[in-house]
């Protein structure tokens, strides 16, 4: 009986030492089958997070190109009220209807545009008033260099609106110019949609 009980305990002894080779061997085949699937885990989220970063690229690319447009149409349509300007510089009444009419029927959204003069009296505007810029520090800096320049104000001091500004000397003296030309865009429309626009409200921007 002492014989056969011993030959059992051999026998569990063998198959327990078996199994434990087995899973041994079996942890170990398994092991570069995991190490694989581990690197396909962090290879797919290297390439989701390279795809994420490239569409962010692309959409901020196109931001910033709407921008560079937009502002550039303003600044071509600031040459073309300019030319208007010298040529209505004796009446104010036709000049203001003439800013006025390019206002309303802009397709850019333009929520005005006037003249402004060297002493920063706004002479001619799409309003039909006056208004003195003279000490205000934008028109300062402007009248201390006069050169294109692009304002963002959250609060246009004549439509208290966040606008873009868009400033043009003109005249024949770029030192001391004849005046300026100056239109707004509303912030948001500089880049198609409200608070996406890369520029922000006090920065100024000269070209």
């Amino acid at each position: 009986m002492r014989r056969v009980l011993s030959g059992w305990a051999r026998d569990d002894a063998v198959q327990s030492g078996l199994s434990r080779r087995l899973g041994i061997l079996l942890s170990v085949a398994l092991l570069p089958l995991g190490l694989i699937a581990l690197h396909q885990t962090l290879r797919l989220e290297d390439d989701l997070r390279a795809q994420s970063e490239r569409a962010l690229l692309a959409t901020t690319l196109e931001r910033a190109e709407q921008e560079r447009l937009t502002i550039r149409g303003a600044f071509g349509a600031a040459e073309a009220l300019s030319i208007a300007a010298q040529t209505l510089a004796d009446d104010a009444v036709a000049c203001s209807d003439h800013f006025n009419r390019f206002v309303e029927s802009s397709d850019e959204g333009f929520v005005f545009a006037g003249v402004i003069g060297p002493t920063g009296m706004v002479v001619c505007s799409s309003e039909g008033q006056t208004f003195d810029f003279g000490d205000s520090e934008d028109f300062q800096q402007i009248a201390a260099r006069p050169r294109p320049r692009v304002d963002i104000l959250s609060e246009g001091r004549v439509t208290g609106r966040n606008v873009v500004v868009v400033t043009l000397p003109y005249g024949p003296d770029e030192t001391a110019p004849d005046g300026y030309i100056s239109v707004s865009l509303p912030h948001y429309q500089v880049a198609g949609a409200p608070d996406q626009t890369g520029l922000q409200p006090g920065r100024a921007v000269f070209t």
